[in-house]
């Protein structure tokens, strides 16, 4: 991860410098579907990824007709672009799905992984740099929950 990031970054699962806790500052603490939203989207399928937030950007996964997919949106909401990162490998919760790990970013390129083990770099205009499965290089994982690990 950055060592250092822009004003209003999120680049990863705890944030700027890894604790989960937000630079100083006043934030909402009531949300509703009216009251301070500034937008919001339909994702094409369950995920239960945070999101990673650039100075124009803002990164989510999620499955889409069943490939791995990284959903590129600019701070107003709108769709940029969309990187295949593999198949889809369901979650096994009713809320869940294999796009529960978090994306991250280190300012370059966006890295995300999913449950069926597939490990990809993305640049910032959507273009897959590389992809491997780290299930089938080291053995797939046998763990009984959902897998929420994040790069």
């Amino acid at each position: 991860m950055a060592g250092t990031c822009l004003a209003g970054s999120w680049p990863g699962w705890r944030g700027p410098t890894s604790n989960g806790v937000a630079e100083s500052g006043e934030y909402p603490v009531k949300w509703s579907s009216a009251d301070n939203i500034a937008w919001q989207v339909d994702l094409p399928g369950a995920a239960g990824s945070t999101p990673c937030v650039t100075s124009k950007n803002i990164f989510v996964t999620c499955p889409k007709e069943g490939r791995n997919t990284l959903l590129c949106f600019d701070r107003g909401g709108k769709l940029q672009w969309e990187a295949d990162a593999g198949t889809d490998v369901g979650g096994k919760h009713k809320k869940g799905s294999g796009a529960n790990p978090s994306p991250t970013t280190d300012g370059e390129r966006v890295y995300v992984y999913f449950k069926s083990g597939d490990l990809a770099a993305v640049d910032f205009s959507g273009q897959v740099v590389w992809k491997t499965n780290i299930q089938e290089r080291f053995g797939a994982n046998d763990l009984w929950w959902d897998l929420g690990t994040s790069p």
